[in-house]
């Protein structure tokens, strides 16, 4: 297959990184009540990974314009 894109490794670690994260959280969340630490960690990963996950399917999708986007999370915002 001939893409007409060059794939972005950055990216895809992101991805992969993310899914690591997503399968830790997964692990730790049986002990969340028994340590404090396991908490806060499993805290802060579901804090981020989601938003994160939507952001780079976003920046992937077809026909982004800047001024459509720029409106509609000015919209997001003010919600």
């Amino acid at each position: 297959m001939n893409f007409s894109k060059e794939r972005s490794y950055f990216f895809d670690n992101l991805k992969f990184l993310l899914i690591l994260l997503v399968i830790f959280g997964r692990i730790i969340e049986y002990y969340i009540f028994v340590n404090h630490n396991y908490k806060s960690i499993y805290l802060f990963i579901y804090s981020f990974y989601m938003p994160l996950f939507i952001f780079i399917s976003g920046y992937f999708s077809k026909n982004i314009c800047l001024d459509k986007l720029k409106h509609t999370s000015k919209k997001l915002i003010y919600i």
